[in-house]
Protein backbone atom coordinates (compact mmCIF):
# COMPACT_ATOMS: atom_id res chain seq x y z
CA UNK A 1 0.00 0.00 0.00
CA UNK A 2 1.26 3.48 -0.74
CA UNK A 3 1.44 5.11 2.65
CA UNK A 4 2.97 8.28 3.94
CA UNK A 5 3.98 8.58 7.55
CA UNK A 6 2.13 11.52 9.12
CA UNK A 7 2.80 10.67 12.77
CA UNK A 8 5.01 8.09 14.42
CA UNK A 9 2.40 5.31 14.16
CA UNK A 10 -0.16 6.76 11.74
CA UNK A 11 -0.32 6.20 7.98
CA UNK A 12 -2.12 7.92 5.13
CA UNK A 13 -3.65 6.22 2.07
CA UNK A 14 -5.33 7.65 -1.03
CA UNK A 15 -8.75 6.18 -1.88
CA UNK A 16 -11.15 7.23 -4.64
CA UNK A 17 -14.88 6.55 -4.30
CA UNK A 18 -16.92 6.06 -7.47
CA UNK A 19 -20.72 6.18 -7.18
CA UNK A 20 -23.75 8.43 -7.17
CA UNK A 21 -23.36 11.79 -5.42
CA UNK A 22 -26.05 11.04 -2.81
CA UNK A 23 -24.33 7.85 -1.67
CA UNK A 24 -20.88 9.47 -1.67
CA UNK A 25 -22.19 12.32 0.52
CA UNK A 26 -23.74 9.79 2.92
CA UNK A 27 -20.48 7.82 3.06
CA UNK A 28 -18.63 11.06 3.88
CA UNK A 29 -21.15 11.77 6.66
CA UNK A 30 -20.47 8.26 8.03
CA UNK A 31 -16.70 8.83 7.92
CA UNK A 32 -17.13 12.25 9.50
CA UNK A 33 -19.05 10.65 12.37
CA UNK A 34 -16.22 8.12 12.88
CA UNK A 35 -13.71 10.97 12.87
CA UNK A 36 -15.78 12.93 15.40
CA UNK A 37 -15.93 9.96 17.78
CA UNK A 38 -12.16 9.63 17.55
CA UNK A 39 -11.67 13.34 18.18
CA UNK A 40 -13.73 13.28 21.38
CA UNK A 41 -12.54 9.84 22.52
CA UNK A 42 -15.97 8.19 22.49
CA UNK A 43 -16.69 4.58 21.50
CA UNK A 44 -19.98 3.99 19.67
CA UNK A 45 -21.39 1.61 17.08
CA UNK A 46 -22.06 3.23 13.71
CA UNK A 47 -24.40 1.32 11.41
CA UNK A 48 -23.83 1.53 7.66
CA UNK A 49 -26.53 -0.07 5.49
CA UNK A 50 -25.60 -0.86 1.88
CA UNK A 51 -28.30 -1.29 -0.79
CA UNK A 52 -26.15 -3.47 -3.04
CA UNK A 53 -28.84 -4.08 -5.64
CA UNK A 54 -29.72 -0.40 -5.85
CA UNK A 55 -27.89 2.88 -5.86
CA UNK A 56 -25.50 1.72 -3.11
CA UNK A 57 -23.18 0.08 -5.62
CA UNK A 58 -20.03 2.01 -4.75
CA UNK A 59 -16.61 1.26 -6.19
CA UNK A 60 -13.31 2.08 -4.54
CA UNK A 61 -9.93 2.69 -6.12
CA UNK A 62 -6.66 2.76 -4.13
CA UNK A 63 -3.05 3.67 -4.76
CA UNK A 64 -1.14 0.42 -4.02
CA UNK A 65 2.59 0.10 -3.43
CA UNK A 66 4.70 2.57 -5.34
CA UNK A 67 2.15 2.79 -8.15
CA UNK A 68 1.05 6.19 -9.38
CA UNK A 69 -2.10 4.62 -10.85
CA UNK A 70 -5.29 3.94 -8.91
CA UNK A 71 -6.31 0.27 -8.90
CA UNK A 72 -9.70 -1.25 -8.07
CA UNK A 73 -9.99 -2.30 -4.43
CA UNK A 74 -10.63 -6.07 -4.34
CA UNK A 75 -14.04 -6.86 -2.85
CA UNK A 76 -14.16 -8.73 0.45
CA UNK A 77 -16.47 -11.73 0.11
CA UNK A 78 -19.09 -12.00 2.83
CA UNK A 79 -21.58 -14.72 3.78
CA UNK A 80 -24.67 -12.95 2.45
CA UNK A 81 -26.93 -15.36 4.37
CA UNK A 82 -26.00 -13.21 7.39
CA UNK A 83 -27.73 -9.85 7.94
CA UNK A 84 -24.84 -7.99 9.54
CA UNK A 85 -21.05 -7.96 9.83
CA UNK A 86 -18.85 -6.39 12.50
CA UNK A 87 -15.66 -4.51 11.72
CA UNK A 88 -13.68 -2.80 14.47
CA UNK A 89 -11.63 0.38 14.26
CA UNK A 90 -9.37 0.91 17.24
CA UNK A 91 -8.74 -1.28 20.26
Amino acid sequence: MKTTEIMSDKKKIDIRVVGHETEIVELLRFLGAAQYLGNIGASRNLILSVDGDGSGQLRFEVLWGDSEEYKDLPSTKLDTDKDSFNFYLGE
